[in-house]
């Protein structure tokens, strides 16, 4: 007998596709919306004079979110201060302790304004003159003795005061909150909204300007003062997870009000993460 019959089968196709979003592009700005910072060679004419005490170091400086991708913020400021080759302050120079005056009070902060005032009035009263010593070379041995003593003070001072020049900057406490890693980070995601991924690209105030202190002393002169901005941003497409390159400073305690906790960083701004919904 012949039997006839064929194999059984059946067969079924399916896709998925995914347009990939844009790609995250940030810029800084001055305030005329022209890309980079106004520094100070730009608003002072750099081939006629020197910087001085009380100059503008940086101009009122915005960041520019120059594409439509929902992104995580955070920026940097970090003073770098030379005496020639020599580096008196950068990012890893560690707090300056002034010295002590009977009775007055070392200031913490370029905002303590009082004890700066004082503090400066009490260094500047007991620097040593030359004409309080004998003439000849007694004297001058007597002089540079005592003014190398205060110099040491004064340094010190000079110091604190360049060291804590971006305490200065004023960002908005409501928009940004600072981490102990030195980077200040917006408190949300830029562009997200109550729809599905979005945003319109603009700008966002940073800071209105940065000076050099107006109680710097004379031994800061030729001083190189460079203060650096970085300002970065990415996804904050997956920021929930390990793999994200800003997943572990995301779960600091002092950020954990705005990107969550070390479970996972996904609750509030980051749980924008999980239906790329707010």
């Amino acid at each position: 007998l012949g039997v006839s019959g064929a194999w059984f089968q059946d067969r079924d196709t399916g896709n998925s596709e995914a347009q990939l979003g844009h790609a995250v592009n940030v810029r800084l700005q001055d305030a005329d919306g022209n890309n980079g910072v106004k520094g100070w060679s730009t608003m002072y004419d750099s081939t006629k004079t020197y910087a001085y005490p009380g100059d503008v170091i940086v101009g009122t400086t915005k960041l520019q979110m120059a594409s439509t991708s929902p992104a995580l913020i955070r920026m940097k400021v970090t003073p770098l201060v030379k005496e020639g080759d020599t580096t008196k302050v950068d990012a890893s120079t560690p707090a300056v302790t002034l010295d002590t005056f009977e009775g007055v009070t070392s200031p913490t902060s370029l905002q303590d304004a009082e004890n700066l005032k004082k503090y400066y009035e009490k260094l500047m009263s007991v620097a040593p003159v030359r004409g309080d010593y004998k003439n000849g070379t007694e004297g001058d041995t007597e002089f540079t003795a005592a003014y190398n003593t205060w110099k040491a003070k004064a340094d010190k001072w000079n110091l604190f005061l360049l060291q804590n020049m971006t305490t200065g900057l004023k960002l908005k406490a409501d928009k940004w909150i600072l981490a102990n890693d030195g980077y200040w980070y917006y408190n949300t995601v830029y562009g997200a909204v109550d729809e599905k991924s979005a945003a319109t690209p603009a700008t966002i105030d940073l800071f209105n300007e940065a000076k050099l202190s107006g109680y710097l002393t004379n031994e800061v002169a030729q001083w190189k003062v460079t203060l650096q901005l970085e300002v970065e941003a990415i996804q904050a497409a997956h920021a929930d997870e390990a793999e994200h390159p800003w997943n572990t400073a995301l779960q600091a305690a002092e950020l954990s009000a705005l990107y969550g906790t070390a479970e996972g960083a996904n609750t509030t701004v980051c749980g924008y993460n999980a239906n790329r919904e707010i």
